[in-house]
């Protein structure tokens, strides 16, 4: 697809990650305003679960379950996860961006936890509308597993080989990848991955952290897309972004 551009916001840019399901109100709203000062076509956005999916998600997982249980565990994964997103797309809505919920539970299934098929009709015909659509990290069911947790990068690598995408960003809380004595790593690629050593977060995260985004990202990149992870709560640097300015980022590439 021409000019796509899908941009993921991290959990830990919407929720306080350290505390379950707490929204960082004041970083919603600066997110929203600057995405919708940004008039642009071809728009995707993916955002974590943060606090409002990996602590459930965690709990859940780690017991014996039944049925019963199984039952439960999806639908509080879910809940918390759309709970977070309807906030999102309202103050995105109310800052007059055109964003529609899309719950990937309902038209993705995986197949030992990754993605098998992702309906994509709907999402293309949105963009044809210049809607921007607004998906999540969800809990989805599994052809082996019975269901499993799919992260929002994961949906971003699908959707941007998928679809085509001619930029790829992840927002994060940081200013992308930082090594072991905190500086910023520039630049990543399949050949300087193993000499790269860099800190993750503390807080339960069952997608993989930043390990997680970095696999998907360079699967992307041997796939021809490059990427970009930056920091999403300074102000401004999302709406720079998105108009195609040079932040301070790591870029990922083949």
């Amino acid at each position: 697809m021409k000019d796509l551009t899908i941009l993921k916001i991290g959990g830990s840019v919407l929720t306080h990650k350290h505390d379950e399901r707490s929204l960082r109100t004041d970083m919603i709203n600066q997110v929203a305003n600057e995405i919708a000062d940004v008039q642009r076509d071809g728009l995707i956005l993916v955002h974590g679960a943060g606090s409002y999916g990996h602590p459930q998600a965690a709990k859940h997982f780690s017991i014996e379950k039944d049925l019963a249980a199984d039952a439960f565990a999806v639908f509080d994964i879910n809940a918390n996860v759309m709970e977070l997103d309807m906030y999102f797309v309202s103050h995105l809505v109310d800052s007059k961006a055109p964003a529609v919920a899309l719950h990937p539970m309902n038209f993705t299934l995986l197949d030992e936890g990754r993605i098998h098929s992702m309906m994509t009709e709907q999402i293309v015909e949105m963009l044809k509308r210049d809607f921007i659509p607004v998906l999540h990290g969800d809990v989805v069911f599994d052809r082996k597993q019975g269901y499993a947790i799919l992260s929002g990068d994961q949906i971003v690598s699908y959707l941007a080989r998928e679809l085509g995408a001619k930029r790829v960003g992840v927002a994060v809380d940081v200013d992308g990848v930082m090594g072991k004595d905190g500086e910023l790593i520039e630049h990543i690629t399949p050949r300087n991955l193993d000499g790269v050593t860099f800190t993750e977060s503390s807080t339960i995260d069952v997608t993989g952290a930043m390990r997680g985004k970095i696999r998907e990202l360079l699967e992307l990149a041997e796939a021809g897309i490059d990427s970009y992870i930056f920091n999403g709560m300074k102000k401004g640097n999302i709406k720079r972004w998105l108009e195609g300015e040079k932040i301070l980022s790591t870029h990922i590439s083949d």
